[in-house]
């Protein structure tokens, strides 16, 4: 059981930090979000996680590397008027207070859920969907004031197709291949960071997906993640296969 609890702890990070990211994306008056509210909130998730898991110092290194990569993919994506001002920081921390206490009203509502016999990794498929669906209401009537039920249609079908479908399919497969819950949240982060902006922006052909914003930058930066990725990886295996599982911090 131990394994599904972490594997519904990286499920929360990536809420948290999809919700941080994408908002900053859509939103060009809410950069402060991630500058000044949600830095130092998903810096010290990620610390809590990686203790919990036992990844060796060395790992902290493509940790790294992956975060600026992501950092650099987020700014690569923004459109020219997001540099356009910004707002008062305590607009970043508002939003960072309500998504942190979004995410405890998540945890404490699954433990409901567990108590009653459904797995956990069973609850994390069905709850990221909500998250992702709450995401994408907030984007709608945020930028519509009439939401047509076509859009919320779409947004629906998105966040099950899009996400909780290949969600589902990764976590079986990297179950058996043994790969480090860390890793595999690191690796998540810009994925659906990007599906969200996707569908805020309502961007429907390829080519004006392409054009947006500075591809090769965007290129650069997702390989840095994945090269943090696969660093983090590599360091993890070595811990687990030297100490045997065991913890010595």
């Amino acid at each position: 059981m131990r394994k599904y609890l972490g594997w519904l702890n990286v499920g929360t990070i990536i809420a948290f930090v999809t919700t941080f990211l994408a908002i900053s994306l859509i939103d060009p008056y809410a950069n402060s979000l991630v500058d000044y509210g949600a830095t130092p909130l998903v810096a010290v998730s990620l610390a809590v996680l990686i203790r919990k898991e036992r990844v060796s110092p060395s790992a902290w290194i493509g940790m790294a590397i992956s975060i600026a990569g992501i950092a650099i993919l987020v700014r690569a994506l923004q459109p020219p008027s997001s540099t356009e001002g910004y707002p008062h920081w305590m607009k970043g921390l508002f939003y960072a207070a309500i998504s942190c206490v979004t995410g405890a009203l998540n945890v404490v509502f699954s433990k409901l859920i567990v108590s009653g016999g459904i797995r956990r990794d069973r609850l994390m498929v069905l709850r990221m969907p909500g998250i992702l669906v709450r995401l994408g209401l907030w984007i709608v009537f945020r930028h519509n004031n009439s939401p047509d039920t076509m859009s919320l249609f779409l947004m629906s079908i998105l966040a099950v197709a899009g996400f909780a479908v290949p969600l589902f399919l990764m976590i079986f497969v990297f179950e058996h291949l043994e790969v480090k819950h860390v890793s595999f949240a690191v690796f998540l982060i810009p994925v659906f960071t990007f599906i969200a902006s996707y569908s805020a922006r309502k961007i429907l052909g390829w080519q004006e997906l392409l054009s947006y914003g500075d591809l090769s930058l965007s290129i650069v930066a997702g390989i840095m993640a994945l090269v943090g990725v696969a660093w983090s990886e590599r360091a993890s295996r070595v811990v687990g296969e030297g100490d045997n599982g065991t913890d010595k911090s």
